[in-house]
This record gives C-alpha cells, sequence and structure tokens, in this order.
C-alpha cells in the first residue's frame, strides 16, 4: 500500500524528532569541550589582555609554537530606569539626540484595555508577526 501524505508527515516528524535529539547532544558536547577549551587557555589570554590594556576584542597569542586567536565579545546592558533619570535633566531635543527611546505595549494589558479610542489608537501602531508552525503528531491526545 503507498504511503499517504499523512504516513509521510509521521515519517518527517519522527526523523524530526531524532535530528533534535541528536542536535541536544552534539549541543552539550560541545559546551563541554568549549568549556575544556577556556579553562585551558584561560591562563594564557589574561596575561595578553592585561598587556595590551584590553578588556574585551581580538588577541593573539602563542603556546608551543602555534599561534592562537582569541575573540573576546563586549555586550552592553543599560539601565532604563537610571537612563530616564540622566534623560529627564537633559533639553528635550539633546535626550532625542543621544537616547533611542522605544515604546512597546505588553500584550497582556494590550488584550485588558476596554477603552475602545484608545484600543484603536494602539491598533495602528501594532503589527502582528507569526512565526514558523511546528507540526507534531497528535493521535490520541484529547483536543
Amino acid at each position: 500500500m503507498p504511503f499517504g501524505t499523512g504516513d509521510k508527515l509521521i515519517t518527517l516528524i519522527n526523523n524530526r524528532d531524532v535530528a533534535e535529539h541528536s542536535l541536544k547532544l552534539i549541543k552539550k558536547q560541545l559546551e563541554g569541550i568549549n568549556e575544556q577549551i577556556k579553562t585551558l587557555a584561560s591562563s594564557m589570554i589574561a596575561p595578553v589582555y592585561e598587556r595590551e590594556g584590553k578588556a574585551d576584542g581580538t588577541i593573539r597569542f602563542v603556546s608551543d609554537n602555534h599561534l592562537f586567536k582569541c575573540v573576546l565579545p563586549k555586550r552592553v546592558e543599560w539601565d532604563s530606569g537610571k537612563l530616564a533619570n540622566v534623560a529627564r535633566d537633559m533639553p528635550p531635543g539633546e535626550a532625542a539626540l543621544l537616547f533611542k527611546i522605544e515604546y512597546s505595549v505588553p500584550e497582556a494589558r494590550f488584550k485588558s484595555i476596554t477603552d475602545t479610542i484608545l484600543r484603536h489608537n494602539l491598533m495602528q501602531a501594532r503589527t502582528v508577526k507569526y512565526g514558523e508552525p511546528k507540526i507534531t503528531l497528535a493521535d490520541g491526545e484529547d483536543n
């Protein structure tokens, strides 16, 4: 009997499940290897960063006649509350040039709005983007 669409979906879903499981195992293995590399190299890279007067960025170091490169990225996080206090003390035009100000409305709060005019005005600024569907086998599940 030839495979129908449902049978093909089951095969693909099973293949995806196996691939996802394998990927999790490989990611865990990779995390362990990266941790070992970091532990082994940390005593060599710290003095280079210090000698070059760097806290982040790219350095090179030599070990056993091999040249290695280390890239330490930097991610800055700002405290919005403290920034708001700084902005309050600045002229509005200057603050607008310095700060990137974004507004958003948590979806739960949006859904609870009963004021129809406010809801309509907010809808003008609201865009809904959908993710990719994930299809799974639901045989034997209750709705």
